[in-house]
């Protein structure tokens, strides 16, 4: 049995109370499912599961608990009630935090006095050859002094050794901004207080739970009893993914509010109906409901990137509602016309080109689907059934919705006396491609070749390598103490707070690994010639070399420092020769004798200690220059160890490597595959219509070189988010040209003029509906997702004027002119079963046919 619309509106009507509080009951319920949807704001969460790089990171993320750190920052005028809060902060943190936190850093003393006392045998062998030898000479030079004979020309030795001990690595010799051993600025009036959580950087409830908990030990204490400027932040990773995921949280609830406030200000204006805007935009929300829902059941979480998805299709979902509306209304207009008629007319008029648009907008996000990035292949599978579902809505929710509210107050078509609607923009465009069509078309070509001439140019230099670029905005314009606290906290330690991880495999990898990085990295240099690694650590960076040797050298050197002819003049030189007298207590540095506090840096989940190894980038490395990150990622990728063996490594910089990797490869296909998608939907629709066929996808063609054209001209570079804006271009695009070339087909006696003035209203409206979608992304923080909200825009931009322009001044050239062109579009009638079977959307027609599936004859249009 074929299927009729009118069979299914009548089903709708009758059901229709039932339908309407299903679909309140499925809303509520999927508000439920999805109300703690956890977001991800983890990057690794884009690439596949299964890559090299998402794999090392988890095993390193299974071994070490955490590399991750929360920065209690402490601030006051008065550096000695700094002291006394940190002190008495620490001492009742095991209390107070026992559970949560596993180690609390504030004072480097023990590490400090560690050096201090093992000092000489830090010092290369060679440098402590030469400390002996400066006093040999020291002692030869005061016993050529004892002779009558002796000249003295000024040249007399020094016991200063500061250009040797300044060869050992900082983290051997004592800091001077570290007063007392505190983590201390350089002005001292910050301190850092450093906690090593149980838990890693990922879950943020327990994050929060945890700088909450922090929070209250401060505020037990109560910190102007301290001192009255003395106050407190929180820094560090930890508290960077609170940010983070509140600021993803709160663009996300913005931008779907601001979308929904858009879109039906636009819909209000264009129907003024209040009841109208609501039930479209509760359609649409159900199927944008939908999406989440699947999110939750398939996925589990949201990423960064999909969760602002709610807004895109939104913006596209709404589209089909508002063409059913429309087609509705229009049909109450017509004397003598019931529900059961109207909503049947409307939704068999308009199921065949909205379900084309959906059609074609889902192929294009299923597109992302052949990625190999894991965050795009969930934003097409979202996007896509939230398309599909918006459309499902619009066929049978909102039909129920509208006989139930039908019931209680009949709604009536609200004309526009004064023409189409947006008839001030369409009039000027549609008299121009009318009248003027090969000027049109000549302008058109010119600006595509400058196009293609700039597209050219801008390809090979169109991804972006800026990541300060993708990063999030700040709050606030305005500096605050907490904020630039923060920033010190990179001063304060002299190191990146956040150095890639390796792991070996045995205690006797360790030495080789770091050699072999260190061997490679002396060689690798940035744009500016600068090297980009500043030091690769292991445990064995705190044990000397040659230490029996050094041992034997030092006991040489106080045998020497008994010789009565060796004088001092300076307090300093005492200093010093006390210091080399005191290295007969060392013995050869062991693991064992390690600080605790050193030790504990290197330690695993199973207690295993020395496997971990940390390669620090230098100050002046710009790791968010994507060039240079990449230079940085490739050195601990993968790391060849002497002999067959190999070390792979992963971190934040090899994970944005990929990624980038992956867009160049990645990108490019996922493109074409939407283009071949849309393609083999427009074929199928107009396989027999070969000028058609060519016509739509030359005007796409033209609005996507458009689209790209503008790029450079906004600054806007592709990154891993707004490429996706390409694909999508296709699938929304398309169906501005095929909605305008429909109509002009079915209409073969209608001017271009007339036929634009007709569709071109809906055609805006829906595009306006979807730029809101676009244009609300543009006030994230989220920087990378602001860039796709501005791609995409200009794609949407591009689009409808190709479609509204390119397309009619093709049409127009290639017809003549009908006898009454210029006049105002007249009232005509046409069989429905003709507009039925043809893709357009045909909702501002004047006059009425008969429809086969209605259960009674329509009136023939008003005069």
């Amino acid at each position: 049995m074929s299927f009729s619309w009118g069979r299914w509106s009548r089903c709708l009507e009758r059901r229709a109370i039932a339908i309407s509080l299903a679909s309140i009951l499925v809303s509520l319920v999927s508000l439920f499912l999805v109300r703690d949807l956890p977001i991800h704001s983890d990057f690794k969460k884009m690439l596949p599961q299964n890559s090299r790089s998402v794999r090392e990171l988890e095993r390193i993320e299974a071994r070490v608990t955490s590399t991750s750190t929360l920065h209690l920052l402490v601030g006051a005028q008065d550096f000695a009630a700094i002291k006394r809060f940190i002190d008495d902060f620490v001492a009742l943190a095991p209390t107070a935090l026992g559970d949560l936190v596993d180690r609390v850093e504030y004072n480097a003393t023990p590490v400090i006095d560690f050096f201090r006392h093992h000092e000489w045998l830090y010092l290369d062998l060679e440098d402590l050859q030469t400390v002996k030898d400066r006093v040999a000479q020291q002692i030869n030079y005061e016993k050529m002094r004892q002779s009558p004979l002796f000249i003295d020309l000024g040249a007399r030795p020094s016991l200063n050794f500061d250009d040797l001990q300044s060869k050992v690595h900082r983290h051997h010799r004592d800091r001077p901004n570290f007063r007392e051993g505190y983590f201390t600025n350089l002005e001292q009036d910050l301190a850092i207080v450093v906690l090593k959580p149980t838990v890693g950087a990922t879950d943020v409830k327990t994050v929060k739970y945890l700088i909450q908990r922090v929070q209250q030990v401060v505020d037990q204490l109560g910190p102007q009893r301290y001192h009255p400027t003395l106050r407190t932040g929180f820094g560090g990773r930890y508290q960077k993914l609170v940010v983070e995921y509140e600021t993803i949280v709160g663009d996300m609830l913005r931008t779907i509010v601001l979308c929904v406030l858009l879109v039906s200000s636009i819909v209000g204006l264009y129907f003024r109906r209040l009841r109208v805007i609501v039930l479209m935009v509760g359609a649409a929300g159900m199927g944008t409901l939908m999406a989440l829902v699947s999110a939750r059941l398939t996925i589990g979480y949201l990423t960064a990137q999909t969760a602002f998805l709610g807004s895109i299709i939104l913006g596209n979902g709404i589209n089909y509602s508002l063409i059913v509306m429309a087609r509705f209304l229009e049909e109450c207009g017509a004397a003598g016309t019931s529900n059961s008629t109207a909503l049947a007319t409307a939704l068999s008029r308009t199921w065949r080109p909205t379900f084309a648009s959906a059609l074609t907008t889902s192929l294009a996000f299923a597109a992302l689907g052949i990625t190999n990035i894991r965050g795009l292949n969930q934003f097409g599978l979202i996007g896509s059934i939230g398309i599909m579902a918006c459309w499902a809505a619009t066929f049978s929710v909102l039909p129920a919705w509208i006989v139930v509210t039908q019931r209680l107050r009949p709604l009536r078509n609200t004309a526009h006396n004064n023409g189409p609607p947006f008839g001030w923009l369409l009039r000027p465009i549609a008299a121009l491609v009318s009248q003027r069509p090969r000027a049109v078309l000549l302008g058109a070509v010119g600006v595509t070749i400058l196009c293609v001439i700039s597209a050219v140019r801008y390809l090979p230099a169109a991804l972006e390598y800026n990541f300060n670029n993708l990063r999030f905005r700040p709050a606030a314009p305005a500096e605050t103490w907490e904020a630039h606290a923060r920033d010190s906290a990179d001063e304060i330690f002299g190191q990146s707070a956040s150095p890639a991880v390796l792991l070996a495999d045995r205690i006797d990898q360790v030495r080789p690994l770091c050699a072999a990085i260190e061997a490679r990295a002396a060689s690798v240099v940035n744009a500016r010639g600068d090297p980009l690694v500043d030091e690769c650590r292991s445990i064995f960076s705190f044990i000397p070399l040659h230490q029996r040797e050094k041992l034997a050298l030092l006991a040489e050197l106080r045998t020497l420092l008994d010789d009565e002819s060796l004088a001092t003049r300076t307090p300093e030189e005492e200093d010093l020769l006390a210091r080399l007298r005191a290295t007969a207590e060392l013995a050869p540095i062991t693991q064992s004798d390690l600080p605790a506090l050193l030790r504990e840096v290197f330690r695993e989940n199973d207690g295993r200690e020395g496997l971990v190894v940390y390669l620090y980038p230098t100050r002046i490395a710009n790791l968010w220059d994507g060039h240079e990150l990449v230079q940085f990622a490739d050195l601990i990728r993968r790391v060849q160890l002497p002999g067959s063996e190999t070390i792979h490594a992963s971190g934040e910089s090899v994970i944005f490597a990929d990624l980038l990797h992956a867009i160049v490869t990645e990108g490019p296909r996922t493109t074409l595959s939407s283009f071949l998608l849309v393609l083999l939907g427009i074929w199928i629709l107009f396989r027999r219509q070969r000028r058609a066929f060519f016509s739509i996808i030359g005007v796409l063609c033209i609005g996507i070189l458009w689209m790209i054209c503008l790029f450079p001209v906004v600054g806007v570079k592709l990154n891993f988010l707004n490429f996706v804006a390409l694909p999508i271009a296709f699938g929304i695009g398309v169906d501005y040209a095929v909605n305008i070339y429909s109509r002009a087909t079915e209409h073969p006696g209608e001017t271009v003029r007339e036929g634009l003035l007709h569709i071109g209203s809906v055609v805006l409206l829906c595009s306006l509906t979807t730029m809101f979608g676009y244009a609300v992304l543009m006030v994230s923080r989220n920087r990378a997702l602001a860039s796709l909200g501005t791609a995409a825009l200009l794609g949407e931009l591009a689009c409808l004027t190709s479609a509204l322009c390119v397309l009619p001044a093709w049409l127009a050239w290639r017809r003549p002119v009908p006898a009454h062109a210029g006049e105002e579009p007249p009232c005509r009638t046409f069989p429905l079963d003709e507009a039925a079977g043809s893709a357009t959307l045909m909702v501002h027609d004047h006059c009425h046919g008969t429809d086969p599936q209605a259960p009674q004859d329509r009136s023939p249009c008003p005069s």
